[in-house]
């Protein structure tokens, strides 16, 4: 009996010991570290001045309507006024309108602080490079910048110090179309040529950030200036594949700004929430939520602006009308007193004509006179 006790203990230890060791494997596999989730390695901002939002689906620009595709592109952007080179990429830098950052022709310094100063403050390396060479306001403070002559020499110098240095944060600042834009429009000959040389351009650093290993954790913001202005986000922060409603230019730069962290001051861009991807604290949910609550906020700070205006056009037209009827009534105080004028004038005048025509009577009185008495009592 005591045999048999023992076989089956045994027996028992057979078949639940692999089920024990089965069920402590899965455990020990929960245990590993998770691992980290992907970071942004570099940060890329490419003006391309004249780059309108029609290029996207005409396949003369392979490159940036790939990174279109495979990131946001905006279906319609509102640019900024005036629309030169330097309020847009101002704008963009700053998440301000022109008229708060100041910066119209590249050569006043911006009001407010750039993403760039804000980060070479913390000690983050960033680069400028300005293929028109009139944008040294902003690249003041900046660590790598390049003020260069043609966009050609500026792209070689570009990939030449994201061969080296590969700073943080770049901003490269193409001339682009807009002389062409400006002559013939998005359909003419030249502007498409220099459509397609910017878009080589855009192509030799993707294929150098493949190179390095590092353009799956680089982030793109492509925009052109004036018109119609294009605009794309691509990179981890953002979502793949997306085409988002009518935005500003400015939201870029309030995008930028939450995305690396960096508090822009008097920002008046609204975050992109609905371009931005969903993580383990973003549902889709509360994006779109964070959306609404600010387009909701911006519509309420415009509907104030128009009412403050209308009630300002009111004031002005009340004003209009005050000053009409004072200039009507100086008009009718002023042809009263010209008419009376003109009465007096007459009465003068009908006075001296009555006086001449007195002293003829009396003149022609006495010559009358001297006459008549003349041949009655003349005695010689």
């Amino acid at each position: 009996m005591r045999w048999r006790r023992l076989a089956f203990l045994s027996l028992v230890c057979c078949f639940l010991l692999p089920a024990m060791a089965a069920a402590t494997e899965p455990d020990k596999k929960e245990e590993k570290p998770p691992e980290p989730p992907p970071i942004t390695r570099h940060i890329f901002v490419i003006v391309i001045d004249g780059l309108q939002n029609q290029v996207l689906g005409s396949g003369r620009a392979p490159h940036i309507e790939d990174l279109a595709a495979t990131g946001v592109a905006i279906k319609q952007v509102e640019g900024v006024k005036p629309s030169t080179l330097a309020a847009a990429v101002a704008s963009i830098l700053t998440g301000t309108e022109p008229v708060t950052h100041g910066c119209i022709r590249g050569h006043e310094a911006p009001l407010v602080p750039s993403l760039q100063v804000l980060m070479e403050k913390q000690g983050i390396t960033t680069a400028f490079y300005d293929a028109t060479g009139t944008l040294k306001a902003l690249t003041q403070r900046v660590s790598l910048r390049h003020a260069g002559q043609s966009d050609e020499d500026t792209v070689e110098a570009f990939l030449r110090v994201m061969r080296s240095r590969q700073p943080y944060f770049s901003v490269l600042v193409l001339g682009g179309p807009r002389a062409a834009f400006d002559k013939e429009g998005s359909q003419g000959k030249e502007y498409l040529a220099r459509i397609a040389k910017a878009d080589e351009a855009v192509g030799r650093l993707v294929q150098l950030l493949y190179e390095q290993g590092t353009f799956e954790q680089s982030t793109f913001v492509i925009a052109g200036t004036a018109g119609n202005p294009l605009l794309i986000l691509k990179g981890l922060p953002f979502k793949a594949g997306a085409r988002l409603p009518p935005a500003a230019l400015v939201d870029a730069g309030a995008t930028l700004g939450y995305v690396t962290g960096i508090d822009l001051e008097k920002s008046s861009g609204l975050v992109l929430w609905n371009a931005l991807a969903t993580g383990p604290h973003q549902s889709e949910l509360y994006l779109l939520e964070a959306r609404v609550k600010d387009l909701s906020e911006a519509y309420l700070k415009a509907k104030r602006k128009i009412s403050a205006l209308d009630e300002e056009r009111r004031l002005v037209e009340e004003e209009k009308a005050r000053v009409a009827g004072e200039k009507e009534a100086s008009r009718r105080v002023l042809a009263e007193r010209d008419a009376r004028i003109r009465m007096l004038l007459w009465w003068i005048r009908a006075l001296e004509a009555g006086l001449v025509l007195l002293i003829f009577l009396f003149g022609l009185g006495y010559v009358i006179e001297y006459r008549i008495l003349k041949k009655r009592f003349l005695l010689f």
